[in-house]
């Protein structure tokens, strides 16, 4: 640290997303990624990767990333006017509750909206899966 100068990492994060171009945001994001799971091996399993493996893994990450965008951007268009949805849902039978996740984009793209759902109740995933869907139709509805 330079003396008389501090780094929030939230301002260089939002620094790095909003300035950066795809690729420097994207190799930033798997990088801290990498950071963060080598932590959570330390702590829980106290295990460390070196930051040479750390940086080696976060590559491959954001090259996995970036290969899958081009075959997507090449396999994946969705026909003007129609938007595209993903869904997600999360299990944690222990405590008896399901989680959901949904996002919605434009055919260009574009975010359109997303949101999270949290029910206290024990599901099939099948049934999971089904309440993501349910609340990712009632969000387009709402903010189309």
């Amino acid at each position: 640290m330079v003396e008389g100068y501090t780094i929030n990492f939230e301002e260089l994060l939002f620094d790095i997303c909003s300035k950066e171009d795809r690729d420097i945001a994207g190799r930033a994001a798997a990088l801290i990624w990498y950071i963060w799971q080598n932590r959570n091996a330390k702590v829980w399993s106290n295990t460390q990767s070196s930051p040479e493996q750390v940086g080696n893994h976060a590559f491959q990450l954001w090259k996995n990333w970036f290969d899958s965008l081009q075959i997507r951007k090449q396999t994946n268009q969705t026909r003007d006017g129609w938007i595209k949805i993903n869904v997600d849902a999360g299990f944690f039978e222990h405590q008896g509750i399901t989680t959901t996740t949904c996002c919605v984009r434009k055919s260009n793209g574009e975010f359109h909206a997303a949101q999270t759902g949290k029910y206290n109740s024990s599901v099939s995933i099948l049934e999971g899966e089904g309440m993501a869907m349910l609340d990712v139709v009632e969000l387009a509805i709402l903010k189309l």
